[in-house]
């Protein structure tokens, strides 16, 4: 049965952040995509895909002065977080930022099970985990091919890249593990055991320090990449699922699960690891993400059906907006899309 991967956009205004700024939500139940536009609003780009969104990234281009999403979806599963099933190829979608109304510019079939996408300092290449075959693929944007693989532990689901572009660091659900790739030689750096379900994972501006959200252990555990052991970790109170890092913060979604939702975002000073403050926000929160100013935080709602905006100099709330079914993965640009 096909289904449709529906770009969903409620049509009112939504201020979602700061001025010239959208915020976007890949939604699983809702097979598609919600972008909160922060100065008018949000409207919606029907497209069929027998697919359903997991991942979302904005991406620039600095050589083309292009403004890319990028979205990883596979075969619809309708379950809140991550439910782990075979399922056949899902594709990397790929969609001009700044025309959202023409649709996507292409699709690429990527694996089993694609997850999280990233890309490159300069918006090149993109890096997606295949969950169900142990492995991330990267993808040349340019030329719209897979280029290579790199291994990884068992069920690798998010990833960050180090600033200069030269390692990822990537969470293995299955394995109870992160690995530390080296993206120049395309091999495996080491691999640091923390058991307790990892997700997610955020790296120091530096790319010394390393950071995973465990699920299992309702934890963060604080990275010492140079050493590839855990140098700490914090205990948090609900289920965490992802982990965004900024020069300042660290921003941890508490989503605990569906009979047991959590509600709050933890905000931590990253050079002490001190907790500011727990903010209670939504019920399950999922993904994070911020602004590049620093004074927004936005999250994901995955029970709520909607995208919180957080005042991060002050940690409080700043509003809810409702959206798509089941939002999953987050991102922030600095456009205001037509």
């Amino acid at each position: 049965m096909r289904l449709h991967l529906a770009l969903l956009l409620a049509a009112t205004a939504l201020y979602a952040g700061p001025a010239g700024a959208d915020v976007y939500t890949a939604n699983e139940a809702g097979d598609g995509l919600t972008v909160y536009h922060a100065n008018g609003p949000a409207i919606s780009y029907p497209l069929t895909l027998p697919l359903a969104a997991h991942n979302v990234q904005y991406v620039e281009q600095p050589a083309t002065q292009q403004h890319l999403l990028l979205m990883t979806a596979a075969a619809p599963h309708h379950a809140a977080g991550h439910a782990m099933h075979d399922m056949p190829t899902g594709e990397l979608v790929v969609f001009d930022a700044d025309h959202l109304a023409q649709g996507p510019l292409w699709h690429l079939p990527v694996g089993t099970h694609p997850a999280h996408v990233v890309a490159s300092p300069d918006g090149q290449t993109a890096y997606v985990t295949l969950t169900g075959e142990n492995r991330i693929v990267i993808v040349d944007l340019s030329t719209r091919q897979i280029t290579g693989t790199i291994n990884t532990g068992t069920g690798p689901h998010g990833l960050r890249l180090s600033a200069d572009g030269q390692h990822a660091l990537v969470a293995n659900m299955k394995a109870g593990s992160v690995s530390w790739l080296d993206l120049a030689t395309g091999q495996p750096a080491g691999d640091i055991q923390t058991g307790g379900t990892p997700i997610q994972t955020a790296l120091s501006p530096d790319g010394q320090t390393g950071y995973v959200t465990l699920a299992g252990s309702n934890q963060l555990a604080v990275l010492d990449l140079a050493q590839r052991a855990i140098h700490s970790r914090i205990t948090l109170t609900y289920a965490p699922a992802q982990v965004f890092v900024t020069p300042h913060y660290i921003l941890v979604a508490q989503q605990g699960n569906a009979s047991a939702p959590g509600n709050l975002l933890s905000i931590f000073d990253r050079a002490s690891t001190r907790l500011i403050r727990d903010v209670a926000v939504c019920r399950g929160p999922h993904g994070v993400t911020a602004s590049a100013d620093e004074q927004k935080a936005y999250v994901s709602c995955v029970y709520d059906n909607s995208m919180a905006s957080i005042d991060l100099p002050s940690a409080r709330l700043d509003n809810t907006q409702p959206g798509g079914q089941q939002p999953n993965g987050i991102s922030w640009s600095p456009l205001t899309a037509p």
